[in-house]
């Protein structure tokens, strides 16, 4: 998830979906004074696990996409497309109504409008993250990794912000972070439980919209995959990762809490 996070166009929440832990992890940051145990047991290894994939990722995925950009997508468009079908069957735990259609659509459409902004300059990797920049940072850290479906690092591209945030986490300039560490807790805090209301009271719509989102996400992915690489390593990756992300969700999907989640749904 965290290497996701930093990834243009792959969003962090499209994977915990595909791997079964999204709604438990909501579920736990929107209830954790409830059980803090056992909610922090769920909660640090995807925490820590998290960083690591960031920090280690600022320094590494420059480097992995500059020798192998084709490889890297295709293997996360695997990872994302081999979650839809866990996401549908979630979707559809309260029953289907054709509506909800209108509410995919509706994700498609609103992740196309912020495709339509401007892209400014990419500029330096080590280039500045000033105070205001950072929390602004932040806040769509938390946005990305709340909301499915929506690629954290695609925004941050669209508004000039994503290589000042690299540079600051590859040179771990600690003054340039803080703000940004302040902002995504903050702006998670102020999330989760709204979101969390949105997918119990509006299972069905909130799913749904997802849906577009994670089909507008594997849209962008494609696309930003170099034109002419087909070969066998690329066909191999893609499959990889769509059987990886397939059978995680089937095991989430089986699991008690999967299903104790799913009786749980309203249909709206």
């Amino acid at each position: 998830m965290g290497v996701a996070c930093i990834m243009p166009g792959v969003s962090g929440g499209v994977i915990a979906v595909a791997m079964g832990l999204y709604m438990p992890l909501l579920e736990a940051l929107a209830h954790f004074k409830k059980s803090p145990g056992a909610n922090a047991t769920l909660l640090a290894p995807v925490a820590l696990g998290g960083l690591a994939g960031v920090l280690a990722a600022s320094k590494a995925l420059s480097a992995l996409m500059a020798s192998q950009p084709a490889l890297v997508l295709f293997a996360f468009l695997g990872l994302v497309a081999g979650g839809v079908p866990s996401l549908l069957q979630e979707a559809n735990a309260g029953g289907f109504r054709p509506v909800y259609l209108a509410y995919a659509a509706a994700g498609i459409g609103l992740l196309a409008l912020f495709c339509l902004l401007p892209s400014p300059p990419a500029g330096a990797p080590g280039g500045d993250l000033p105070f205001l920049s950072g929390l602004i940072a932040g806040a769509i850290m938390a946005v990305g990794s709340i909301i499915p479906g929506l690629s954290t690092s695609f925004m941050l591209l669209q508004l000039g912000l994503y290589a000042p945030l690299m540079g600051a986490i590859a040179g771990m300039r600690a003054w340039a972070l803080v703000p940004v560490a302040l902002s995504l807790a903050l702006s998670a805090l102020l999330l989760v439980r709204g979101v969390n209301f949105l997918f119990h009271r509006f299972h069905g719509p909130a799913y749904y919209t997802v849906l577009g989102f994670t089909l507008g996400s594997l849209y962008l992915i494609f696309t930003a995959i170099p034109a002419g690489n087909t070969a066998l390593p690329h066909l191999a990756a893609l499959m990889g990762g769509f059987a990886l992300s397939w059978m995680l969700g089937r095991a989430a999907a089986g699991s008690k809490g999967a299903g104790h989640l799913a009786s749980r749904a309203q249909p709206c």
